[in-house]
């Protein structure tokens, strides 16, 4: 795993250099919402952080930072499946296009219901210990049909025709457990990294926090990469070596190298 764990922030850094304008486009995104943020106040105080932490603002922000992420997979798994070619990455393809407007949808379908859910759970247990604990099983039941579907996902930006739901839930069949703890071990050190940068402007001095919003702008930038190439690695691993059937479409999904 430790290998892949390397390749994985490898082929990041590779897209970023490769595709800066694209890359770009997620910290643009979360410097919009740290500006939204600042503005609202919420940098002022721990108090002032809690309460602006459902503002209308920053909530409708945070439903384009979401479709930024999902829209992000689109061009990071054409540019790995076509070994970093760029031009094939950005050039227009119908009928993958087609087919990735299912995962769109997909995952607009599965982004509401966990935040409908979450209200739900938030409004149902009175105890934080249960909240926390109904939470955990939230994110890992979401975790778990983000995984299932992976080559699903992957081929469909590639324009596989046979990257279908049922070919995909057979290709992770028996990979789960590893797929998870790749994933845990991926975000969980960069996620800490991400909530610190978030939360220590509130008690830092204002230039001091401005700084490390822009430094959490570009770490966002790369998780937005990176969210999508961690799914390639897992998709490429489940369906290596099969036959007819394939959802990424070859006996070994290529990398670049």
């Amino acid at each position: 795993m430790f290998r892949e764990i390397k390749e994985n922030y490898a082929l990041a850094w590779r897209f970023a250099a490769a595709l800066p304008l694209i890359f770009a486009l997620p910290v643009a995104v979360e410097a919009i919402q740290h500006v939204i943020e600042w503005r609202i106040g919420m940098f002022e105080s721990a108090a002032m952080a809690s309460a602006a932490e459902n503002h209308p603002a920053r909530s409708g922000w945070a439903y384009i930072k979401i479709a930024t992420l999902v829209v992000m997979g689109w061009w990071v798994w054409r540019f790995l499946g076509f070994e970093g070619d760029r031009g094939r990455t950005m050039r227009w393809d119908s009928f993958a296009a087609s087919r990735y407007s299912l995962v769109l949808i997909f995952s607009a379908v599965l982004t509401v219901l966990e935040m409908q859910v979450g209200r739900l759970l938030g409004g149902a247990f009175e105890s934080s210990r249960h909240l926390l604990l109904a939470g955990i099983g939230l994110m890992l039941v979401a975790m778990a049909l983000e995984l299932y579907f992976a080559p699903w996902k992957v081929g469909a930006a590639l324009g596989r025709p046979k990257a279908g739901l049922a070919e995909s839930f057979k290709a992770m069949h028996g990979n789960i457990a590893w797929s998870f703890g790749l994933t845990l071990a991926m975000f969980f050190p960069v996620m800490i990294l991400h909530y610190a940068l978030g939360l220590l402007p509130i008690v830092l001095p204002a230039a001091a926090g401005a700084v490390l919003l822009v430094l959490d702008s570009l770490l966002v930038g790369y998780l937005a990469i990176l969210f999508p190439t961690t799914v390639y690695i897992i998709a490429r691993r489940a369906t290596a070596g099969s036959e007819a059937g394939n959802p990424v479409g070859s006996k070994t999904l290529p990398l670049p190298a």
